[in-house]
């Protein structure tokens, strides 16, 4: 069946000849076709899933709550305007988590986890229907108007579908991710603005972390400054102003002080827009970040040395629990702590992609050999470009590891999507 980013059929066609229709206006970068052994199943009357058939079922079960999530994104931001959304899950060499291509979100197989404990990648996806899909970036130097933006749709939708403990264990999360890229670009690095300056680069090459979370934490110290109830109305109004257009980094400046900030110079100083779009680093006025549940989870690591790891994976249970706890493990942990860790969680051995990289660099760190095969299995099989560069850097911290890391590539790289290549091959370098 061949299928795109448009309405697509959902049954295969005998003659092999396909037409598709897509009557909205897209960016070119939005244009994207499959072709291969795919099947469809629906989930309800406007979601379903394509897939080969080996994963149909796995998938249409881990993605049931796809609807629900479209109907939250509409309460929130207005009407989904693309009819359909279904999502096709790709073979492992596809290079992202997630494609927002327009009515047919293209997916990793690596969010199939049996738990839809990674389902928030399809919040994030779906999100780009309003924030990137409706309202499109101008130049990659907007970048942040569609990521940091799908950051907060994903979020708010999260919190809708998962709880608010989720969305705020997620908010942290978040908040760590932005920290430890201002931490690797320095923080007065250029790169680190929202509105960066692509001009004699490959975009590609400016393209980080940086959009998605300070893009975030930028609209969330928006939302408090004036109220989450006054923000949704701005968010939607937004969306609608600007339906079907591409805009720059100052229109969204101008439609901002024009329909929210409206000459108020006190909200002007609490919110900073300058700060947050032009400057680099962290401006002074961020929001506070706070999971109750993650701070059960450090009263732990502070106590687990003393009393054993014994019954801790039924206090850590969620994914993005056991990532906070993974993510802040000691840093003279002893291989013997290692070992103990893995036999209570199976963190080497277990089926959640996200906790299997994040388990997978300290591994490499620590020189925790026991799980170097599956270490080597994992970025065999994955094709993600950012999953298998935070292993690669990990391991070309050391010559014996940039050995090994060689060694995994040569082997694993005729199954690597060509951008993956050539940026692990950059790294090995």
């Amino acid at each position: 069946m061949a299928v795109m980013s448009a309405v697509n059929p959902q049954q295969k066609n005998d003659t092999g000849v396909y037409t598709f229709k897509q009557d909205k206006a897209i960016p070119s970068y939005l244009m994207a076709i499959a072709v291969g052994d795919i099947k469809f199943k629906a989930i309800d009357n406007r979601t379903g899933v394509y897939a080969e058939p080996s994963l149909l079922e796995k998938s249409a079960w881990e993605f049931a709550e796809l609807g629900k999530m479209v109907n939250a994104a509409e309460k929130l931001y207005g009407p989904y305007r693309w009819g359909r959304y279904d999502v096709l899950v790709l073979p492992p060499s596809f290079p992202y988590g997630g494609m927002e291509n327009p009515n047919l979100t293209f997916l990793t197989p690596g969010v199939i986890a049996g738990d839809r404990s990674l389902t928030s990648l399809l919040a994030h996806e779906l999100g780009h229907s309003w924030s990137g899909n409706l309202v499109t970036n101008a130049t990659w130097d907007d970048i942040w108007l569609n990521e940091g933006f799908t950051t907060y749709v994903e979020h708010r939708i999260g919190e809708v579908i998962f709880g608010e403990k989720e969305a705020k264990m997620q908010g942290v999360l978040s908040r760590k991710d932005l920290n430890d890229n201002i931490a690797e670009f320095g923080n007065t690095n250029p790169d680190t603005r929202l509105k960066v300056n692509t001009t004699g680069k490959n975009p590609d090459d400016a393209i980080n972390e940086i959009p998605y979370v300070k893009g975030y934490d930028f609209l969330k110290v928006i939302e408090q400054a004036v109220g989450r109830a006054k923000f949704d109305v701005f968010i939607k109004n937004y969306f609608d102003a600007h339906a079907f257009q591409s805009i720059t980094t100052e229109d969204f400046v101008s439609y901002l002080n024009e329909n929210l900030i409206k000459n108020d110079k006190a909200l002007a100083d609490k919110i900073k827009v300058a700060d947050w779009i032009y400057k680099p680093g962290i401006p002074s006025n961020i929001t506070t970040v706070i999971s109750e549940d993650f701070n059960v989870i450090d009263s732990i690591q502070k106590n687990w040395r003393k009393i054993g790891v014994k019954g801790l994976s039924q206090k850590i249970k969620s994914t993005n629990e056991k990532q906070h706890f993974i993510d802040y493990l000691p840093e003279d942990i002893t291989v013997k702590e290692m070992a103990e860790i893995d036999a209570e969680f199976n963190f080497t051995k277990g089926g959640n992609f996200v906790i299997k990289r994040q388990w997978f660099v300290p591994a490499i760190r620590h020189h925790y050999t026991v799980a170097y095969p599956a270490i080597e299995q994992f970025m065999i099989a994955t094709s993600r470009t950012g999953s298998l560069a935070t292993l690669y850097k990990e391991m070309v911290k050391t010559p014996e590891g940039k050995i090994w890391a060689r060694q995994i590539f040569n082997k694993a790289k005729s199954g690597y999507h060509l951008t993956t290549v050539q940026d692990i091959e950059g790294l090995l370098k």
